[in-house]
């Protein structure tokens, strides 16, 4: 039978796994932002009007990379044909 330090100590140590794995698949405003090239305040805009798909569980804004690109992609802009508009 585990004690309450034992106890504690596998909770705290399984709890800094789930942080370690989150951290692995998540990115925080900083870094999104800096993958992005905006500014947080941009990114910060784009989230709040639920233009890029984010995550906010207590208070904390974090992004997945793929929702990342699938925003980009979102933004793709078509080539103009200039020799076949006349």
């Amino acid at each position: 039978m585990l004690n309450s330090v034992e106890t504690f100590q596998i909770s705290l140590i399984y709890f800094n796994l789930n942080l370690y794995d989150m951290n692995k698949d998540f990115l925080n405003i900083e870094q999104a932002a800096e993958y992005l090239g905006v500014s947080k305040q941009t990114l910060y805009r784009l989230a709040g009007e639920r233009k890029i798909v984010s995550y906010k569980p207590q208070r904390i804004l974090y992004f997945k990379q793929e929702d990342l690109k699938d925003y980009i992609l979102r933004s793709k802009r078509e080539i103009l044909d200039y020799h076949n508009s006349y």
